[in-house]
């Protein structure tokens, strides 16, 4: 297999392509509370 000159990946010709489906928002917290312990009696 022939090597490839690294002047191919020296400069960025163009933008990375990005889907339109992955872009706009950021994802869910991912965070749970757990409720422990006795809920029913007062504390003290």
């Amino acid at each position: 297999m022939a090597e490839k000159p690294a002047s191919m990946y020296r400069e960025i010709s163009k933008p990375p392509y990005t889907r339109k489906e992955f872009m706009g928002g950021i994802p869910g917290s991912k965070i749970a509370q757990h409720q422990m312990g006795d809920l029913q009696s007062d504390p003290e």
